[in-house]
């Protein structure tokens, strides 16, 4: 006796609707090791496992792209800010204790504690690259460290655009509620870089001024976006 598996029973058959037609499916196969789906399509019986029939779900023939850039892990973006902590330092009076200060600030681990130059922070951003993973909240916390201490220098850092949209992100859903209300309900929109996100009337700035706000180094929010032009339809 062939039996319909839950599964099966429960599978939305509806989405298919345009792939396929007079579809029935039932499972023949004492044990679940060994259970088969015999589908009809068209009315033609065939065996196959119920993983065979993913090919007709609408997301299953995307074309495929690599997803080696998407992870939560931020060693990568964090070390680099490391990096450009160090290339601030470089030339900077007091650079030692400066080196020192932003560790500490940033609070990168037990290591920090033994910060003394800009070369000491590049062999920290080594470590970090090939170290433990680590979090979006870290990564924040040491880009506000690194916006601080440039302002401090009077520089401009070099930052990552992607590495700015994870923190501004970040920031606009965590920062303080006085900075949040000037967000909410709006969507960030950097305009010197590919990203965009939230929803609402679309607020302004560059990446790197949407990131000082929201995470608390600026007091200049963004600004509504100008209206966009609309077409001619005559055109």
């Amino acid at each position: 006796m062939c039996t319909v598996t839950s599964n099966l029973a429960d599978f939305p058959w509806s989405t298919l609707a345009g792939r396929i037609r007079n579809v029935t499916c039932h499972t023949i196969g004492p044990s679940s090791a060994h259970r088969r789906d015999c589908c009809h399509i068209g009315g033609t019986p065939r065996l196959a496992h119920v993983s065979d029939l993913s090919r007709f779900l609408p997301l299953s023939n995307r074309p495929k792209g690599s997803e080696a850039g998407v992870t939560s892990d931020r060693r990568a973006p964090l070390a680099a800010v490391v990096e450009e902590a160090a290339r601030l330092l470089d030339g900077a009076p007091d650079r030692a204790s400066r080196a020192a200060d932003f560790a500490r600030a940033a609070r990168l681990g037990d290591a920090a504690t033994s910060i003394a130059s800009p070369a000491d922070l590049r062999a920290l951003a080594a470590a970090i690259a090939t170290g433990r993973r680590q979090s979006t909240k870290v990564l924040a916390r040491t880009v506000r460290t690194v916006l601080l201490l440039s302002a401090d220098l009077g520089a401009q850092p070099r930052i990552d655009a992607t590495t700015l949209g994870i923190v501004s992100l970040y920031g606009a859903t965590s920062a303080p509620l006085e900075r949040r209300a000037v967000v909410g309900g709006h969507a960030l929109r950097a305009t010197d870089a590919e990203w965009e996100f939230g929803r609402g009337p679309a607020l302004e700035g560059t990446a790197l001024d949407i990131a000082r706000f929201v995470l608390g180094v600026s007091d200049v929010p963004p600004k509504p976006a100008a209206p966009r032009p609309v077409a001619d339809p005559e055109d």
